[in-house]
């Protein structure tokens, strides 16, 4: 199964055409993931390829205010069901990722963040 039908399905419970033409109006996260892919297939297609990936990238931006970046490696189903404010950088590869604040981040910056992830409540 490709990856963009393992995101429909996980961001939207959809298969076929039809569900993901309505996925893509009524699923902010299978819509979003949708465009990153688009983004990372045009970025790897050369030089107007590049060009075009800048100009979806900057509409995702733009849009859902999002950052996912043409180049990080996302794996299949990925599941966004609130995305907003997500950034997802360049140094990004499948399987090392961590969550700070609707950031995905690589293990090197785990142990920095670590403080970050403290919550105090107060009364």
């Amino acid at each position: 199964m490709s990856m963009w039908r393992q995101d429909l399905k996980r961001n939207a419970a959809r298969n076929g055409l039809k569900g993901a033409l309505i996925a893509y109006v009524t699923s902010p996260g299978f819509a979003l993931m949708s465009r990153a892919r688009l983004a990372s297939w045009l970025n790897a297609r050369g030089k107007a390829g590049r060009l075009l990936s800048r100009l979806v990238w900057r509409s995702t931006v733009r849009n859902y205010g999002c950052y996912i970046a043409p180049t990080a490696r996302l794996g299949a189903g990925l599941c966004l069901p609130h995305p907003v404010g997500v950034v997802i950088g360049e140094g990004i590869r499948r399987g090392v990722l961590t969550h700070r604040r609707g950031v995905m981040a690589t293990r090197d910056e785990q142990a920095l963040e670590a403080q970050d992830k403290r919550v105090e409540l107060h009364s």
